[in-house]
């Protein structure tokens, strides 16, 4: 009898072990973003990357990329290198809308390539500026990841957040400089008028 419960006990035992290793082998990819740095001063130029780890056969994806409008200005987006060590690609950089706080449609697929990239690495990188001081977060939206069977493959999504300091805002021209330049503009605009009036007279 005693020998029975050892052996269901150990049976119960390597069971709930294999399934452990399974569920570690069944992580879903992980979709992530990582401001370059974290923390900045109004004005200064950084890099936001989306990177993704954790992925097998991955063949194409889109994303939108979400952001704190006021604080920061989305720039241009360019490709990361993980999708690209598969083969060549088509990448489209999506469209930024810095009132409302997005860059929508960013999409890559491989062209040529028979699988998919696996692993790990970065899929897109925006450039980014500071515009106003305090805290801008970033966060992934409208996702979708393609196998090459273009099978749609399942991911966890974290976003992040920088923090800006200094001036409220990006320094803008002051009135003085704006006064001087609209007189050296009338100015010039004058003494073209004079100099066309005396060639006008002149026999």
């Amino acid at each position: 009898m005693r020998r029975s419960k050892f052996f269901c006990i150990s049976v119960c035992a390597l069971a709930m072990g294999v399934l452990s290793i399974q569920a570690i082998g069944q992580q879903l990819p992980a979709l992530s973003i990582s401001p370059i740095p974290p923390t900045l001063t109004v004005g200064q130029s950084f890099l936001v990357n989306v990177d993704i780890s954790n992925v097998t056969d991955l063949y194409g994806w889109q994303l939108d990329l979400n952001f704190t409008p006021g604080v920061v200005s989305a720039g241009t987006a360019t490709e990361g290198s993980f999708l690209g060590s598969g083969g060549s690609t088509f990448f489209i950089a999506g469209i930024n809308d810095n009132t409302g706080g997005s860059v929508t449609n960013n999409a890559n697929t491989l062209l040529t390539a028979i699988s998919g990239v696996s692993g790990g690495g970065t899929l897109e990188v925006f450039d980014f500026t500071a515009t106003h001081s305090g805290s801008a977060a970033f966060s992934l939206q409208n996702v979708t990841l393609l196998d090459s069977q273009l099978q749609s493959i399942g991911a966890s999504l974290s976003g992040a957040t920088v923090t800006v300091k200094g001036s409220t805002s990006v320094p803008e021209p002051s009135s003085a400089l704006l006064f001087a330049l609209g007189l050296l503009c009338f100015t010039k605009r004058a003494v073209d008028r004079l100099l066309l009036m005396i060639e006008r007279r002149t026999p």
